[in-house]
Order: structure tokens, then sequence, then C-alpha cells
């Protein structure tokens, strides 16, 4: 993913995790859209876009969630880093593996989150273990809607680039 793309996209989740947090209170305890950015953009295989990626998407995240901040920086620079190895060695351009590494993402994210605020905070107060599946599934299966539906337009617009017909010029 370009940067210019990054950026576009993550204007784009920022609107609408604002939006959703107006319209749904519990908006950012089911979905994370941060971590969909972070494990798409990661997987060019780009080790070092993959941490940048995630350590960018994880700080929005804390400065809109409310917890700790650098939390999900750090649990989303590890996520992006971890995807971006596992696009290097695997094919993940599959349906079941993007699966797989989307879920595996958003279980590393959660874990790393329930075992930082664990260990940094005094008194902490974990999220229920239903709220963390449930944020696991929810990131897999939107990351995963948004990788078909990107492939999709770009199958068709090179379909269109490849048919569209070059006007014969007379001079």
């Amino acid at each position: 993913m370009s940067f210019r793309r990054f950026l576009v996209a993550l204007v784009v989740v920022l609107l609408v995790h604002l939006a959703g947090m107006r319209l749904i209170p519990e908006f950012s305890r089911i979905f994370d859209l941060f971590l969909v950015l972070t494990v798409l953009g990661a997987l060019d295989g780009s080790s070092f876009r993959g941490m940048l990626g995630g350590l960018v998407c994880g700080l929005m995240a804390d400065t809109f969630s409310g917890q700790a901040f650098g939390l999900h920086g750090f649990a989303d620079t590890l996520a992006g880093y971890v995807t971006a190895r596992i696009a290097q060695r695997l094919a993940t351009r599959r349906s079941p593996g993007l699966l797989a590494v989307l879920v595996a993402a958003a279980v590393l994210q959660q874990a790393t989150l329930v075992l930082l605020t664990a260990l940094l905070i005094p008194n902490p107060e974990l999220p229920a273990l239903e709220w963390v599946a449930v944020r696991v599934v929810t990131s897999a299966v939107l990351g995963w809607i948004f990788y078909l539906a990107g492939e999709s337009a770009r199958q068709r617009l090179e379909t269109s680039r490849r048919t569209r017909k070059t006007p014969i010029k007379l001079s």
C-alpha cells in the first residue's frame, strides 16, 4: 500500500471510527478499524511499513480509546511487524490464508493489550473475554471483506484498462 493510500485510508478509518462512536456507544469495544488498516497495510511484506503503519494506527487508536496512551501503539506495531513477516514467507493473498493472518494479528494484538494492561497499570480493568473474542472476530471479518472488495475493484479497473480502446489519431 502506498503512503498516499495509507493516509487516505487512515482519514477514512478515523472518520468512520468517530461516527461509529457517536452512533454506537460500544463501537470501540466491537470494532478495531485501526488494526484492520494496520494488517492490510502490512500485507505487502515490508516490515518497516508494517511497523510504521501499526505505530501510527495504534497511536490514533490510543488517542480515541480513552485508555493509557501507548498500549495500542505497541500492540499494533507488533501486529503490523508480525503480519509483514508472515506475508514475506507465506502466500497470504488467498482467502483462507488471509483470514488466518487477520485472525492471528487480531489475537496477537488483543493478547498484547491484555498483557500490557495487566503488567503496567495498577488495579487494571481488563476487558471481558467475550468482548475480546468479539473484537477478534469482527476485525478479521472486516479486514477480509475490505481486502476482497479492494481486490474486486482492482480487477475491474485493470479489466477496463485492458479493454479500453485507444483512439486512432490522424495527424
